[in-house]
């Protein structure tokens, strides 16, 4: 009996801390976001979600996403579908892309 006590407070809080962290998905639908992809001249760029977190760019790297900062805030983790689905994490932000535009590595594309 005292394991379960002990065990259902330590659950929720990695749930909860899971999400703070960007754990949790958000699907994105190509239909509701224009999706475009990197330029060829940004490759090794600092990410604008911090250079000391992300590094720079990688056309190669399948995860990495640009958004608007108020669209989705960096560490967010997105499942971007067009063709196909490929998950993705908001490493850096896109000062000339609107609230429904997301820029993928080519990777990622």
């Amino acid at each position: 009996m005292h394991i379960r006590i002990l065990v259902l407070p330590i659950l929720v809080v990695i749930i909860i801390y899971g999400a703070f962290l960007g754990y949790c998905t958000t699907k994105v639908v190509s239909s509701q976001y224009r999706l475009t992809y990197y330029s060829d001249s940004l490759e090794g760029h600092p990410l604008g979600c911090g250079s000391d977190i992300y590094g720079t760019y990688d056309a190669g790297d399948p995860t990495t996403a640009a958004v608007a900062e108020v669209t989705f805030p960096c560490g967010s983790r997105l499942q971007v579908c067009a063709d196909k689905c490929v998950v993705v994490i908001v490493k850096d932000t896109c000062g000339g892309c609107g609230q429904a535009h997301i820029d993928l590595s080519k990777a990622a594309w």
